[in-house]
C-alpha cells in the first residue's frame, strides 16, 4: 500500500549532550596546542580536562586516530576514565587525532575535537624503512624481521661494525647504531633510533649537518623469520623535511636476500638520489663488500654539482 500511519512512542529526557575539548603537547613541552609541528620519534600527550558536561555528570574519554600517514601503525595508549592520552609519533606525515566524551547518561558529546600534528624530520637526512608480510599480522614478537643499512662511503663496507670502543663501523645496522665518521678534520653522528624485529614498527635512520661532497648507500636485508614468507618493503628519504625519494613494493623472498636501494650524495646544499639494481640473495655476496659508485652515476653527480668535482 502505498501510506501507512504509525504510532511513535519516544521516551524524552532534557539530558543535555556534553562537549569535547582536545588539546596536546610535545612531552618536555609546556605549551598546549591544537596544531602541533613535531618530528617522527617525538611522544605527544593529550589532555581533554577541559571538556565538560552541563548536568556535571562524569565523563568518559574516547580518543581515536582519525587521520595517519600511510604505513603507520602508531596507537594511542588511553583510558577511558582517564583525561590524558600519548601518542607515539612513527612516522613522517599528517596525523589527527580526535576526542570525543560521553556523560554518565551514557550521552555522547555533539562534537568531536581533534588535534592535529604535522611530523617533518628535524634531521638533514632521514631515511625510512616499513615493511609488509601478507602471511602475518606483525606485533612485538612475531613477524619476518628486515634491516636498514647506511653506509659511509668511499671506503664502506656493508655489515661493518669496527671497534666498538671507537665507534667507527662504517655501516649504520641494528649492530652498529650510533658510531662517529671521521671526515677529514670533521666527524659525522648517524643514528639507527628505532630497530624492528617484526615489522611492527618502522626503522629508521638519521644524519645531522652531513659534510659536504659525500656519497652513501642505503639498502634492506632479509635477516630472518622467512617462515612467513615473502616480505614487501618500501624505503622513503627525506631531506631537509621533504620527502625526496620513495621505493614501494621492494620484494625480499628470504633470509640473507639484500638489496642495495639507493647512492646518496650529499654536495653541502642538496642531495643527489640514485637509484642502484644490485640484489643479491647470499650473504656472502654483500658482507664486507665495498660498493663502487657507477661511473654514470658519478657523472649525474658531477653535472648536477660541479663544485664537488672541479676542484
Amino acid at each position: 500500500q502505498p501510506n501507512a500511519k504509525i504510532s511513535v512512542v519516544a521516551n524524552a529526557s532534557n539530558n543535555q549532550c556534553p562537549k569535547a575539548v582536545a588539546r596536546g603537547r610535545i612531552i618536555g613541552s609546556s605549551v598546549y596546542s591544537q596544531a602541533i609541528d613535531a618530528a617522527p620519534l617525538d611522544t605527544i600527550e593529550f589532555d581533554g580536562s577541559q571538556s565538560s558536561d552541563p548536568e556535571d555528570t562524569k565523563l568518559k574519554y574516547h580518543w581515536s586516530i582519525e587521520k595517519a600517514p600511510t604505513d603507520s601503525v602508531a596507537s594511542i595508549a588511553s583510558s577511558e576514565d582517564l583525561p590524558n592520552a600519548s601518542f607515539f609519533v612513527d612516522l613522517a606525515g599528517d596525523y589527527s587525532i580526535c576526542l570525543n566524551v560521553e556523560d554518565g547518561e551514557a550521552m555522547m558529546s555533539c562534537n568531536k575535537d581533534c588535534v592535529t600534528i604535522h611530523a617533518v624530520p628535524r634531521e638533514t637526512i632521514h631515511v625510512q624503512l616499513v615493511w609488509n608480510v601478507p602471511g602475518v599480522t606483525p606485533t612485538k614478537v612475531a613477524g619476518a624481521d628486515l634491516d636498514l643499512h647506511f653506509l659511509s662511503l668511499p671506503d664502506g663496507h656493508w655489515n661493518d661494525t669496527g671497534e666498538e670502543t671507537l665507534k667507527n663501523g662504517t655501516d649504520v645496522f641494528w649492530k652498529n647504531k650510533n658510531p662517529t665518521w671521521k671526515v677529514g678534520s670533521q666527524t659525522e653522528s648517524p643514528s639507527l633510533d628505532i630497530d624492528s624485529l617484526t615489522g611492527s614498527e618502522p626503522e629508521n635512520i638519521n644524519l645531522d649537518k652531513p659534510n659536504p661532497c659525500r656519497w652513501y648507500a642505503i639498502g634492506v636485508n632479509y635477516y630472518e623469520n622467512d617462515i612467513y614468507g615473502a616480505a614487501y618493503a618500501t624505503v622513503r628519504i627525506y631531506i631537509s623535511g621533504k620527502l625526496r625519494f620513495e621505493k614501494p613494493k621492494i620484494k625480499l623472498t628470504r633470509k640473507s636476500e639484500f638489496r642495495q636501494v639507493t647512492w646518496l650524495f650529499w654536495d653541502g646544499d642538496k642531495a643527489n638520489i640514485f637509484e642502484s639494481d644490485f640484489a643479491t640473495t647470499s650473504d656472502d655476496a654483500w658482507h664486507n663488500i665495498t660498493p663502487v659508485v657507477p661511473n654514470d652515476v658519478i657523472e649525474d653527480a658531477r653535472k648536477s654539482s660541479p663544485k664537488c668535482f672541479d676542484q
